[in-house]
Formats: structure tokens, sequence, C-alpha cells
């Protein structure tokens, strides 16, 4: 949007329209399944008389929201229990003027999983740039990828009360985000694994408009951009009857706004979640909603090393999970356990884990990836200009990056597949394709006959134990070294 359609938003909005309601000072909705109604003056969405779902809440929302909204949602009586389906509205769409925000969150103590959550004692850290692998005391029955969806929260040592999104595990480790911030998890740190305390299920889809008709600087102090904020929330669309697109979030291509999904979890379908022209986690908002979320997080609402957003699919790593389109996607602060695909024409910039980044537009990607089989690369990329600032592929895949056809890369990362030696080169370039990296190339060679690449730095155990031993390294007067598979 120019200045010009900017300003002329401004004009419309600040008309009176006798057509929309418009708050008129700050509200708090209240719903309990449980203890409220849905039959009016039985509930009145107050909190001595709560509604009993969140669908009927939300028509006590404005269509113009100009103060604070809050809508908070209890837990149910029994613990895990969900509320059932048809409890969710299928659409939130509404206007956000001045300082106008919408706070939607579930009210209670995180969940500790059932099996095999915890509390455990670390006994071990490993870490890369992007990642923390974390070892426990007597794992034991672990399948691996059973935690994709939990978060690791902090009980004892550092760090206590800091939650930290899962990307995977395996029979004895754990895999958190890590950002380049060394000091999460802590050796002699006792952890348990977590999930919001309000779980919905919801058989149809949601959309999500998000700031379609607002101006960022309507804000006249110091909210931050996110208008929108849900919260300690579990979303259950694994069993909805839209074949695409159970969650659609759309936006205006403003690239600095939310909304932001803090210590949110949505299961969800093959190609089942939608990002068109949006920011997610990006611009985030203060965080004036945690006291009375109750979730007792001490990193929830600060910044993208906050709790985040979990996407979880029915097939864990099989599924496309993410479609992003339009012309400009952001999406940060994201745990993906399927793959994350771009359209033509849309530049993305994300910062998130997932099996596999398949991207036709451009952008700005730091990203863990797991890898999805042995034929799939972890990073497909097609067309355009890539900045891959961080790539950290685990293995479980084909190449590491396969540039496909007339795309530019500038690539930092490091390939840490736990076979000893894969059969190809991790990083495979197309035609009309140019790949430049400027450090740490790590393990981006396998030992294919004719195999090559120039290494700018690695590290020496990385070397040792994933590089050929017979292979010869030539060292050059910059201290760069030449590696090829004869």
């Amino acid at each position: 949007m120019n200045s010009t359609e900017r300003a002329q938003l401004r004009e419309a909005l600040e008309h009176d329209d006798a057509d929309l309601e418009i708050t008129t000072g700050d509200m708090d909705i209240y719903v309990d399944y449980d203890n409220g109604s849905d039959i009016l003056n039985v509930g009145m969405g107050t909190l001595a008389k709560p509604w009993k779902t969140p669908k009927r809440a939300a028509q006590d929302i404005p269509a113009r929201i100009a103060h604070t909204v809050n809508l908070h949602i209890a837990a149910r009586v029994t613990p895990g229990a969900a509320y059932p389906a048809a409890s969710m509205p299928r659409r939130l769409d509404p206007i956000y003027v001045h300082n106008g925000r919408l706070n939607i969150f579930g009210v209670g103590a995180p969940t500790r999983k059932a099996v095999r959550g915890g509390p455990h004692t670390v006994t071990g850290i490993a870490s890369t740039d992007l990642s923390q692998i974390i070892t426990v005391a007597g794992a034991s029955g672990w399948v691996a990828d059973e935690f994709c969806g939990y978060w690791v929260r902090v009980l004892t040592g550092g760090h206590v009360g800091n939650a930290y999104r899962v990307s995977g595990n395996t029979t004895t480790t754990i895999t958190v985000e890590f950002g380049g911030n060394t000091d999460r998890v802590h050796n002699a740190d006792t952890i348990e694994l977590i999930a919001p305390s309000v779980k919905i299920t919801h058989n149809t889809d949601l959309d999500i408009f998000y700031d379609t008709h607002s101006v960022n600087s309507d804000t006249a102090d110091d909210l931050g951009l996110t208008r929108l904020v849900i919260a300690n929330l579990w979303i259950d669309m694994s069993a909805s009857t839209s074949p695409r697109g159970q969650l659609r979030i759309h936006g205006n291509a403003g690239v600095s706004e939310g909304p932001l999904m803090e210590f949110v979890r949505i299961d969800t379908l093959e190609s089942g979640v939608i990002l068109s022209d949006v920011a997610i986690n990006y611009g985030w908002s203060f965080g004036d909603y945690i006291d009375d979320c109750l979730a007792d997080i001490a990193n929830m609402g600060g910044d993208n090393c906050g709790p985040g957003l979990a996407l979880t699919s029915a097939g864990l790593r099989a599924d496309q999970l993410v479609y992003c389109c339009g012309s400009h996607v952001w999406a940060l602060a994201m745990a993906v356990t399927g793959k994350i695909t771009s359209g033509i024409g849309c530049v993305v910039n994300l910062w998130c884990s997932a099996s596999v980044f398949q991207g036709s537009g451009g952008g700005h990607v730091i990203a863990w990836l797991a890898g999805k089989d042995s034929s799939t690369p972890a990073a497909l990329l097609d067309a355009g200009v890539w900045d891959l600032v961080l790539i950290d592929a685990a293995g479980a895949c084909n190449y590491a990056i396969d540039t496909d056809c007339g795309v530019i890369v500038r690539v930092h990362g490091q390939c840490t597949c736990s076979a000893t030696l894969c059969d190809k080169s991790a990083l495979r370039i197309g035609a009309m394709c140019k790949v430049t990296s400027d450090h740490s190339l790590a393990g981006f060679l396998g030992k294919t006959t004719g195999q090559y690449a120039y290494i700018c730095a690695m590290a020496a155990l990385v070397k040792s134990d994933t590089w050929p031993a017979a292979a010869g390294y030539v060292t050059d007067a910059k201290g760069g070294e030449f590696l090829r598979v004869t």
C-alpha cells in the first residue's frame, strides 16, 4: 500500500460509519465451556456468567476495534479435555483503528505431555548455529518426532520458566531451536515437555483476515505493531472436512504487522495452512495479555525467541503443511513438522524449523531442516534471489540444498547429517544458477566421484566425522580448503 492509498484509507476510517459498531472502551469477554452458557441472559460473556464457546463470544467482538479487546478462554475442568467441534468461529475480520487490538488467549497453566513428558534431567548439550540438541537421563521408549508440537520448558536451572519450540527428536535426544543464542538449556537443568492449556477441536476451517483495513501509524502510543494476539491455545483441525487450507491467514502485504501467535499449537492436514501477504510473529506485541493468561512462561510475549507457533500434521514430516502466496510473507518463530512451500512471485522471509522448504520466488531464510526422505532435497530453490543466511540440514534428505534453474543463492549453512558420508554432494547447482558461500559449508560434500566444494571454514570435528579420511585437502593462502572426491 503506497502513501496515497494509506492517506485515503486513514481518511475513510476517521469518518463515523453507522453500519459498523465500534468500541467505546476496553473490553473483556469470558468463555468457559464447563461453567458457561450460550443462551442469552444465562450467559453474558462476563466473568460471573461466561459464554460456553468462543464462537458465541466472537459475536460480541465489535466490527471496529479502537481499544483493547480481550477474549479469555478457560481450560476445561477435566485436564486435557478439548472444546468440541464447532466451538470456534469460522472467520475473524475486525477492523483495527487508532489503538485497537484484539487478544484471544487460553487461560491456565500448560499441560505436561502425558507419556514421557518429564521431568527430565539434562545430561548433555550439543549445539549448531540453529539448534540445541538435548540429551537427558533415562530416555526410554521414545519414538522419533513424538515431541513435535510440544515445547521444552526449563523447570530448574539457568532460565526457569523459559519455553522453546521442539524441532524434532530422536529416540534419545530432543532438538530445540537455537537462533544463535548460546544461553538456553544447560547441563543439569530439569526440563519438561508442555502444550497449551486450552485445546479446541475444529472440524471446518478458519479464516483470519488481519489488518486489511488498518494503518500502522494509527497507533498513538508505544503498543508495537501487532494488532492481533492469539496465545496459549491448541487448535486441532486434524478432522477438518476442508480439503485445502484449514487455516488461512490473509494480510495486506504489510511486512511489519502480525498477527502474533504465542504458545499456539495447530494440528492440521496436508496443505493445511495458507499464508497470504501476511507477517506471522513479526512486530510482536509487548505482551499485555500474559498475566491474564496464567501460562507461567517467562519468555512468552517477549520476542521471536519466545514460545511462538507449532504447526503439526497428521503425517508428521511427510506432508506439505504451509503454503506461502501473494507478494510477500514473513513467517517467524515457527516449528513446522511438514514442508513449507512458496509460490512463484512470493518473496518469503522465514525463521523457523521444518522438514523441507521449497521456494520459487526468492527471499531470506533461516531454517533448521529435518529432511523428509532420501529422494527429496531439504531445500529446493527455483528462480529468484535467495539469501540462505543460516541453513542447518539435519539429514534424511537427497541434497541439503538443490538449485533448479535461474536462481542466485548466497549460503551460510551446514549439513549435520548423521550419516557418516552421504552418497551425493549436499549442494547441487542447477543450470544457469549462481551459488556463493561466505562461511561454514561444513559437510556439504559427499563421496560421489567428481563432486567438489570450496570450504571457507569448517569445524574440525565435522570434517573428521563426515568427510572421507582418504580425500585430499588443499589449503590456499587465505586458509580456505578445496576438496574433490576422486
